[in-house]
């Protein structure tokens, strides 16, 4: 317990000397990878994944290594925070400002020991690299050199666990990860940004690991949410002072344990049927500070993710007098406006739906395109997977450009106005189709669709070769796609 509090004691100190307020900028992340076998699917992708703190939700970008090697990445960030940067199936995080430009060089063939930082925040991550090696073999935590067991004991303990015996799972890991951090602080000279970033890490990731069990636990157990209420007593690691913490934001979990206090908070004080007036008017009463900020911002974005462009519209005025983050305002109202102004990729096509329905209308649609293999995405603006997948469908038609092979692209449970801007946001090239809810229910029907995203395979001929095809990530999909243009 001595060393939970002279954490809390550290945790403090940052926080008395944070900014104010949160900086937006762009970061650019270039580099130079050895031995790329680019013949390989995925070879010369490289994805990075946000977390994304205005909304909460964790947008992709991709780059295509170049033939000598070399890659760039660019995106905007509010404030410094963890990223995550993937090659194939590997993935490290980076911890990077606004503002940076970070220089990251590695070999494909041993990415994870071979990384070489240089350029802005490049000490910060190199410490980081060097903590989490030491953590992982540290004795007394028990990781015994693998990181991944950290994650399976506490799924483990989520399904399994009764809610006192969980929590204090995660109490003794806690305890016991601060005591290594403290005593790795007083022996290394680290970057004054990895000492934030680790503080606040440690901190909220417990905390929202205390908070996603409340609905974890049900899930894993395929127990109704409705049905597994937690006493009163297992909420009270819940602080104000975590909540409106602006320093937190240093780290992607303050994020994620803000959302699921939200989802804890309008549960308790509104129960279970409510509707979006209500929630809107309970955050506004909530004292000003970081908390009252992000929940807000949350719910516009949802608002526009989710297709409600009504409602963004209707609360777009209250939320900017009351949103008192710049950067979060800055964030919503641009989302607000790529709804209504965006340019379409130059080998976009966006089709009007043939005039059929049910199985005839398919057909149709494929019919567009003899002699070709066609390869079909269901996907929806509001999911998450779908967008995950973008990056490598893009990689994808660009490896296989020039070859008989189509990608078709069928938007669904959507709102138009916001399907249109979002193939221009994630630059989605190729053929598309809006279909409403009716003609999406006849070929969910035909095809026994349950949920996007979905995908089908259809060869030269016309014939369906897999109706639950393989997603882009998938390796054994371009080789598939190869064999299929191979056929005469």
């Amino acid at each position: 317990m001595k060393n939970i509090i002279t954490f809390i004691i550290l945790l403090g100190t940052v926080t008395a000397n944070a900014q104010k307020t949160l900086k937006t900028d762009s970061v650019y992340i270039t580099g130079k990878v050895s031995n790329v076998d680019a013949s390989k699917p995925n070879g010369n992708t490289i994805i990075l994944i946000i977390n994304d703190l205005a909304s909460n939700k964790q947008p992709n970008y991709s780059a295509t290594i170049k033939a000598d090697g070399t890659y760039r990445l660019t995106f905007l960030k509010i404030g410094t925070q963890d990223v995550m940067f993937k090659y194939g199936d590997r993935l490290v995080i980076l911890l990077v400002t606004p503002g940076d430009h970070l220089q990251l060089d590695y070999d494909a063939h041993n990415f994870q020991t071979s990384l070489i930082f240089s350029g802005d925040d490049a000490q910060t991550n190199r410490d980081y690299v060097a903590y989490q090696k030491a953590l992982n073999n540290d004795a007394g935590v028990g990781y015994n050199g693998d990181y991944n067991v950290r994650s399976i004991t506490r799924s483990a303990s989520e399904k399994d666990s009764e809610p006192d015996a969980h929590k204090k799972f995660l109490t003794d890991r806690y305890t016991k990860e601060s005591v290594f951090f403290n005593n790795y602080l007083k022996a290394h000279q680290l970057s004054p940004v990895f000492i934030k970033w680790a503080k606040a890490n440690l901190r909220y990731e417990y905390l929202e690991n205390l908070m996603r069990y409340t609905w974890l636990h049900a899930a894993f157990n395929h127990k109704k949410m409705e049905d597994f209420v937690l006493p009163d007593s297992y909420y009270d690691f819940i602080d104000k002072n975590d909540l409106n913490n602006i320093n937190g934001a240093v780290c992607s979990s303050f994020g994620s344990y803000i959302g699921e206090y939200n989802r804890y908070f309008i549960n308790k004080n509104l129960g279970k049927s409510f509707n979006i007036k209500d929630e809107f008017a309970l955050i506004l009463k909530q004292p000003a500070g970081i908390m009252r900020n992000l929940m807000l911002s949350y719910y516009m974005y949802d608002f526009i993710d989710n297709g409600a462009v009504n409602w963004a519209k209707t609360y777009m005025a209250k939320f900017k007098a009351n949103e008192g983050e710049q950067a979060l305002r800055n964030s919503v109202q641009n989302a607000y406006d790529r709804i209504y102004s965006y340019t379409l990729p130059p080998s976009t096509k966006l089709n009007n739906l043939p005039k059929a329905v049910g199985d005839s209308l398919f057909n149709k649609i494929t019919a567009k395109y003899p002699g070709k293999v066609v390869y079909i995405d269901f996907w929806a603006t509001w999911c998450l997977p779908c967008r995950a997948e973008m990056p490598y469908s893009k990689n994808l038609h660009q490896q296989l450009a020039g070859k008989d092979v189509v990608f078709v692209y069928l938007g669904v449970k959507s709102d138009e106005k916001l399907w249109r801007s979002l193939i221009a946001e994630l630059g989605i090239e190729g053929e598309h189709f809006f279909l409403n809810d009716h003609d999406f229910t006849a070929i969910s029907e035909k095809f026994q669709i349950s949920g996007v995203p979905h995908y089908i395979l259809i060869d030269k001929k016309g014939r369906i070769v897999n109706d639950n095809a393989k997603r882009p990530s998938d390796e054994q999909l371009k080789p598939e796609i190869e064999k299929l243009l191979a056929t005469k």
